[in-house]
């Protein structure tokens, strides 16, 4: 993979395409889902679940269905009335173009007068 697609490998996606959006889109859903929860305090046989070995990794883990009332709420999601957005940040620019600083050119670029447009003698 060239490293200017590392993070995409092989399936860099070029063309708009909303029915492609759509379908995959369509695929996430609560009865579609498959969570895998990593923890390091894992218990061998805790609440009589059957303990599992993953074959090249050699580590222990268990299946369990997701309970149906957490698969209907995720059927169901309510809106939190109080989930907002932040005010706007009024320290974030907008107009990030390069501009020349006057106080800044080089003598020779601001025709050796410091830029002032004025000659040694005072005169423009």
């Amino acid at each position: 993979v060239a490293p200017k697609h590392i993070l995409v490998g092989e399936y860099l996606m070029t063309d708009w395409d909303p029915a492609l959006i759509t379908a995959t889109l369509s695929c996430f859903s609560p009865d579609t889902v498959r969570l895998d929860l990593l923890t390091s305090t894992f218990e061998l046989g805790s609440a009589g679940k059957e303990v599992e070995t993953e074959p090249w990794f050699q580590v222990p883990f268990t299946r369990e269905r997701i309970p149906q009332e957490l698969l209907e709420a995720w059927r169901n999601p309510q809106v939190d009335p109080t989930l907002r957005l932040p005010p706007q940040n009024e320290y974030i620019p907008h107009n990030l173009s390069i501009r020349k600083d006057p106080s800044k050119v080089p003598e020779a670029e601001a025709g050796g007068n410091g830029g002032n447009g004025a000659s040694a003698d005072g005169e423009a």
